[in-house]
C-alpha cells in the first residue's frame, strides 16, 4: 500500500489589494529615499512601498534629508 499525502495552502484573497504587499522584512537599517521623498528603512521596505505605488522609484541610497 502506498499513501500519498499532499498539503495545499488556501489562496489568500483580500478585498484590499494593498494587503498583497505585506511581506516580512528584516529590521536592518540601510535607508533609501524614494521619489515620494519618504525614507524607507531598507530596500525591502522600499519594495513594499513600490508594491503599493508602482510609480515609486528609488532616488538615492540614504535618507531623503542627506
Amino acid at each position: 500500500m502506498v499513501a500519498v499525502i499532499t498539503h495545499a495552502a488556501p489562496k489568500y484573497e483580500s478585498a484590499n489589494p494593498k494587503d498583497q504587499c505585506l511581506i516580512a522584512c528584516t529590521k536592518e537599517y540601510k535607508p533609501v529615499c524614494g521619489t515620494d521623498y519618504n525614507t524607507y528603512s531598507n530596500h525591502c521596505m522600499f519594495g513594499i512601498g513600490q508594491c503599493r505605488n508602482p510609480k515609486l522609484q528609488l532616488l538615492w541610497p540614504g535618507t531623503c534629508t542627506d
